[in-house]
C-alpha cells in the first residue's frame, strides 16, 4: 500500500502557495464585515491581526524547518508536552480550522457567482467541491501550480483594484482618517474585535508547513516562503481597506456579499463584472489551498494514530493523500449547508487561534528544555513565541469576554 508523499515543491512554490491561500481565505470576502465591526479603525483592526500572525509565523518558520511533517502543528505540540491527548485535540482544532475556513470562503465565491447569474447556491457549491476535489487528487504539483497561477491573478486583481480607485487617496476621501487620530481607550475594544474577525484573512500562512514533507530543501524553503507571503498579503490587505473606507459607506460594506464588486461598480458595470471573475477565481484558490492543507493534515493525524488508520493512504500513480481528501470534501458540503458566513468565520478565527497559541507555546517549551539544534538560516530567541503566545491569548480572551 503507498503512504508515502512526494517532494517536488521549492521556495517559490511555496511563496505562491502561502500568498495565494491567505489572499483567497479573506480579503475578496470579509473585507466589509471586518468594517462593520471595527468602521474607520479597520486599519488598525488588520494591522494587529497581521502583528500577532507575524510572531506566529515566525515560530512556524523555525518549528516547521526543524519537524518537515505533515500535519505540523500536531507534530509540534507532540514534540513539546510527549501528552497525546493534547496532540488529538491540537489536530482536531487545526483540521477544524482549515475545512471551516474552506467553508466560509466557498459562501464568499456563492456570493460573487450571484452578481454573475442567479444560480442556486447550493448547486453552485456542489459543482465547486467536485472540480477542486478532482484537481486535488491529481497531485500536489497540477494543484500548486494552478494555486500559483491564480495567486498572481488575484494579487494583479487587488493591484488594480486600489489602481482604478486611486481617487480614494485624495485628500477630500481621507477624512476618515482623522478618525484614526482620535483613537480613546474606549476604542480598543472595537479595534479588537475587527482584529478577531481580520485574523482570519491571515489565515494561511501555517498550511506552507503542512506541505513539508512535499518540500525539497525545507530548511532554507519554508522561513522564506511563510515570511514572505505572508509580509506580501499585509501590505495588499492596508492597501485595499483605504481604498474601502475612501470609496465606500461603512454600512453599505458591511451588508455587501460581493464586496469588491460592489465597490468597483462606482467605476461601472463592466469593471464590476471583472473583478467579481477575479474574486470567484481568488476565492476558488483559498478553497483549494485549504483542501490541501486539510487533506495532509488528515492524513498525518492518521500516520500518527491519531485519526482512522484508513485515510493515512496516498493515490497509487498522483502519490495524494486521496481517501482523506474525499472525506473533505464531504465535511465541506455539510458545512456549507448549514452555516452562515459570519458564524464561520468567526469559528475559525476562534479555533485557529487556539492552534496557534499552542504552537507558539510549544516553541517556548522546546527552547527552555534545550531541545531544539541551533539553526544557521533561522534561529529565533525565546521572546518571540511568547509573545506570540500571550497575542493569540489576548484576541481569544478579549471575543470571550465580549461574547459574555
Amino acid at each position: 500500500m503507498a503512504t508515502q508523499l512526494k517532494k517536488s515543491l521549492n521556495a517559490f512554490e511555496l511563496t505562491l502557495f502561502g500568498t495565494g491561500t491567505i489572499i483567497g481565505a479573506g480579503i475578496y470576502v470579509l473585507v466589509g464585515k471586518i468594517a462593520g465591526i471595527a468602521g474607520f479603525f479597520t486599519p488598525l483592526s488588520f494591522i494587529v491581526a497581521a502583528v500577532i500572525a507575524l510572531f506566529t509565523a515566525l515560530t512556524y518558520a523555525q518549528l516547521a524547518s526543524i519537524f518537515p511533517k505533515t500535519a505540523s502543528a500536531v507534530v509540534y505540540v507532540e514534540k513539546a508536552f510527549a501528552f497525546k491527548p493534547l496532540s488529538i485535540i491540537v489536530g482536531y482544532l487545526l483540521l477544524a480550522t482549515l475545512v471551516i475556513t474552506a467553508a466560509t470562503i466557498i459562501k464568499g465565491f456563492a456570493g460573487y457567482m450571484q452578481v454573475m447569474a442567479n444560480f442556486p447556491e447550493q448547486w453552485v457549491i456542489i459543482g465547486l467541491l467536485l472540480v477542486l476535489g478532482f484537481i486535488a487528487l491529481k497531485g500536489i504539483n497540477e494543484s500548486i501550480w494552478l494555486i500559483g497561477a491564480i495567486t498572481l491573478l488575484e494579487v494583479g486583481g487587488l493591484i488594480f483594484v486600489v489602481f482604478v480607485l486611486r481617487d480614494s487617496f485624495s485628500a477630500d476621501n481621507l477624512l476618515w482618517l482623522a478618525e484614526l487620530k482620535s483613537v480613546e481607550w474606549g476604542n480598543v475594544n472595537t479595534i479588537m474585535s475587527g482584529a478577531f474577525l481580520a485574523f482570519f484573512a491571515f489565515v494561511g500562512f501555517e498550511g506552507i508547513a503542512n506541505v513539508a514533507e512535499e518540500t525539497k530543501q525545507p530548511l532554507k524553503s519554508i522561513p522564506k516562503a511563510i515570511i514572505t507571503s505572508l509580509v506580501v498579503s499585509s501590505i495588499l490587505y492596508l492597501l485595499i481597506t483605504y481604498v474601502c473606507l475612501g470609496s465606500m459607506p461603512i454600512d453599505e460594506l458591511a451588508e455587501s456579499t460581493a464586496p469588491m464588486s460592489d465597490l468597483m461598480e462606482r467605476k461601472g458595470a463592466a469593471y464590476a463584472k471583472f473583478i467579481s471573475i477575479i474574486s470567484m477565481i481568488a476565492v476558488v484558490n483559498g478553497v483549494m489551498g485549504m483542501i490541501i492543507m486539510s487533506s495532509r493534515v488528515m492524513y498525518g493525524m492518521a500516520e500518527n494514530g491519531l485519526a482512522p488508520r484508513f485515510l493515512f493512504h496516498v493515490h497509487t500513480k498522483n502519490r495524494t493523500p486521496d481517501r482523506a481528501t474525499i472525506c473533505i470534501i464531504v465535511i465541506l458540503f455539510i458545512l456549507t449547508s448549514a452555516f452562515s458566513i459570519l458564524g464561520l468565520a468567526n469559528a475559525a478565527s476562534f479555533t485557529v487561534l487556539i492552534v496557534f497559541a499552542l504552537v507558539n507555546l510549544a516553541l517556548v517549551v522546546l527552547k527552555a528544555t534545550k531541545r531544539l539544534p541551533k539553526l544557521k538560516t533561522l534561529n529565533l530567541s525565546i521572546i518571540y513565541p511568547i509573545i506570540g503566545f500571550l497575542l493569540c491569548v489576548l484576541l481569544i480572551v478579549q471575543k470571550i469576554l465580549e461574547i459574555l
